[in-house]
């Protein structure tokens, strides 16, 4: 299929950079929920390990019909998941 504003551009063009826009979007959203938000509200109460743990298994329960999906997808999630929490706390910040 082509868009009308540009025959010679195929569709899926013009849509590339709205994929950019709520790809990034879903990601910064993720990060604010799952490290920002989560680990300084959970943290004093559990301690920093298990708040990193906590938020780690959430953050990959969420994910389980993602790609890949299922107990692998779980895995790879939950391990990125503990290694963002860590560098978050570690460095004092998102960035």
């Amino acid at each position: 299929m082509v868009s009308p504003a540009n025959p010679s551009l195929p569709r899926s063009f013009v849509m590339a950079p709205w994929a950019v826009v709520f790809g990034s979007l879903n990601a910064f959203t993720e990060e604010f929920l799952y490290r920002n938000a989560l680990i300084p509200a959970i943290r004093p109460q559990f301690g920093t390990q298990h708040a990193l743990v906590a938020s780690a298994f959430i953050f990959g329960s969420g994910h389980w019909s993602g790609l890949p999906s299922g107990a692998i997808g779980v895995a790879l999630t939950l391990v990125l998941g503990y290694i963002a929490g860590k560098a978050m706390v570690e460095t004092k910040g998102t960035f």
